[in-house]
C-alpha cells in the first residue's frame, strides 16, 4: 500500500470512529465500537473496516453498520473534501483479540498439564 493510502486510511480510521461513535443513532449499537483498522483500495472505491465490539450484540452491531453504510459515507464525505470520491464502507467484525484470548487459554492450560 502506497503513503498516501495509508496516510487516508489513518485519517478515515479517525473519522469513522468519531462517526459511528457519535453520530449514528441506531439503538442496535449499544456498547463500545472500535475501528481497528481500514483497507482501501487503490482505486477508492471501497473500503472494507474491521470492527471490534465490545459486549454480546457484536452480529447487531455489524448488521447495523452496514445497513447504515449510506449515512456514514455521506458524513465521511462533508468531514473529508479533499477526496473526489467517497469509497463504499464494509464492515467487518474483527474476531482476532477473541481469538488471541482463547489461544493463551490453551496455552496456559498445556502449561498446567506439563508442570504435573
Amino acid at each position: 500500500m502506497s503513503y498516501r493510502l495509508q496516510r487516508l486510511a489513518g485519517e478515515m480510521q479517525k473519522s469513522l470512529s468519531e462517526i459511528i461513535n457519535y453520530r449514528l443513532k441506531d439503538p442496535r449499537l449499544s456498547g463500545m465500537i472500535s475501528v481497528l483498522e481500514v483497507a482501501v483500495t487503490k482505486d477508492l472505491k471501497y473500503a472494507k473496516v474491521r470492527i471490534s465490539v465490545y459486549g454480546d450484540k457484536q452480529a447487531e452491531a455489524v448488521e447495523a453498520l452496514n445497513a447504515s453504510a449510506g449515512f456514514v459515507r455521506k458524513e465521511m464525505a462533508a468531514m473529508m473534501r479533499s477526496i473526489r470520491t467517497m469509497p463504499q464502507f464494509s464492515f467487518i467484525l474483527d474476531t482476532s483479540i477473541e481469538y488471541s484470548e482463547h489461544i493463551n487459554k490453551l496455552l496456559d492450560e498445556i502449561k498446567k498439564d506439563e508442570t504435573k
